[in-house]
């Protein structure tokens, strides 16, 4: 299922991942990995697509990632993971949504600021992730 988005537009799913973000800062713990943000959207078409919205909310500079610590992923025996947060940009962001509606997996896509994405993040790279 192809998401679709306006130009100037957050998507239904990067709506939702904001949400999710925002809540998870709120609780307390404020660092997430997709497979867990995928489990908490409803109605996310598969866990590609919610990588793929992660990544582009990266390059708007809405939420920041890095590598967790090499030694934790060790210890649990398990792949190493990408860590997301939500940033300031992300915040405002987010805040139409998080008073608005809560997470439904459908919704209208909502206008950013001024109905505008903000450029890519100053020295954002779009291959790896910076290492943290």
């Amino acid at each position: 299922m192809r998401i679709r988005r306006q130009a100037g537009h957050l998507s239904w799913l990067e709506s939702d991942l904001l949400v999710v973000a925002y809540r998870a800062e709120r609780n307390g713990q404020p660092d997430f990995h997709g497979y867990r943000a995928a489990q908490l959207v409803p109605g996310a078409p598969s866990r590609q697509s919610v990588y793929e919205a992660l990544d582009r909310l990266a390059t708007f500079g809405l939420v920041s990632r890095r590598w967790e610590d090499a030694n934790v992923h060790v210890e649990h025996r398990r792949p190493r993971r990408l860590l997301y947060r939500i940033t300031d940009a992300g915040r405002l962001a987010a805040l139409p949504a998080v008073l608005g509606a809560r997470v439904t997996g459908r919704r209208p896509p909502g206008p950013l600021t001024h109905g505008r994405l903000p450029p890519p993040a100053p020295g954002f790279n779009r291959g790896d992730p910076p290492v943290g």
